[in-house]
């Protein structure tokens, strides 16, 4: 048989074996992805399953926001270790908790870690650390070259609250189960803002009401006056912006195809709704913001500020855990 011949039929065979594995890629994907759907949909209040096709025109919005998901993920820095034992040496677990005394109290009082160490045997789990930054400044004592100076105005940090969430017993389990976590936030945030679009809409056309029933009164019994005549135009011209408005909000807000809409616009404009920031700050060991150009010690310490459109700030940083059973550890 001809060698050129036998050449061009493995080149074909070999790129339909391409496809072939392309395709079955592809399928596994889509199955992932129509999988997320259904769980998210399973723990949310929506209206979405009701229109048809929806989990269809959900795959490619879904699957954009998880990549922007998993590059905001990227950016939160860790994990780091907490352990009582290195809070004189951690910078982070020195600057969240008092001492180790109360870190072990957090610990053990915090029910989402203790739950995970009971139902898994892991020696070791990993997690989302959550903390509130609160900054402050005031005059305070500073060294300035070789000078010490009275009343520096100085910005200081506290960071409080913390929480720990998406605890599993695989670093990459918990950035997943982050993945999901946001995923189902965002439905949430969605249902909530559809409500407050629903309950602005049925402002605006009560409002509207009641400026016609006005308006059809003054038509029948207003007498032809110049003010008046104003008034009346001033009327129609607001009844006229209110009915506007409706048209752009949505004439039925709260319907299974305006929740769909909804919902693919956040997933497509991921950036409009979260906002992932890593930052590295300096501070002193009384908390204090230390500048590039001053002299005195120091701790680095590294967080992500995580924010949702109109949600409080926090900033987070991934940290691994280890179990009571690893390594027991009692309050002195």
């Amino acid at each position: 048989m001809n060698t050129q011949f036998l050449k061009m039929i493995r080149k074909w065979g070999n790129r339909l074996s391409e496809k072939i594995i392309a395709y079955r890629e592809q399928r596994h994907d889509e199955k992932l992805l129509l999988n997320e759907i259904d769980r998210i949909i399973s723990e949310t209040k929506t209206k979405i399953p009701l229109v048809p096709g929806y989990r269809k025109r959900l795959i490619e919005p879904l699957r954009q926001a998880l990549r922007k998901i998993d590059t905001m993920t990227s950016l939160i820095p860790g994990p780091i270790t907490l352990e009582p034992e290195q809070w004189e040496t951690s910078p982070v677990l020195n600057a969240v908790f008092i001492g180790p005394d109360d870190f072990i109290q957090w610990m053990n009082n915090c029910t989402p870690l203790q739950n995970a160490m009971t139902q898994n045997p892991s020696p070791d789990f990993y997690g989302l650390l959550s903390v509130r930054v609160k900054e402050k400044t005031a005059p305070g004592v500073a060294m300035i070259g070789n000078v010490v100076q009275k009343d520096v105005l100085q910005r200081s940090v506290t960071f409080e609250d913390p929480r720990i969430m998406v605890i599993r017993s695989e670093l990459e389990e918990a950035k997943n189960a982050l993945g999901h976590r946001t995923l189902v936030i965002l439905f949430t945030r969605e249902l909530e803002e559809i409500a407050e679009i629903k309950a602005l809409t049925e402002e605006l056309e009560k409002q509207q009401s009641i400026l016609e029933l006005e308006l059809s009164f003054e038509k029948r019994h207003g007498t032809s006056d110049g003010n008046k005549d104003e008034t009346v135009q001033e009327a129609r011209k607001l009844i006229q912006d209110m009915d506007d408005k409706i048209d752009k909000i949505g004439r039925h807000p709260n319907s299974p195809e305006n929740h769909l809409n909804h919902v693919t616009e956040v997933l497509m404009n991921m950036e409009r709704h979260l906002s992932v920031k890593p930052f590295t700050i300096r501070i002193n060991s009384l908390g204090v913001l230390v500048n590039t150009f001053s002299q005195e010690a120091y701790d680095e310490i590294s967080f992500a500020d995580c924010t949702f459109a109109g949600g409080p700030r926090r900033c987070v940083i991934w940290v691994k855990v280890s179990s009571p059973t690893k390594k027991t550890t009692h309050i002195t």
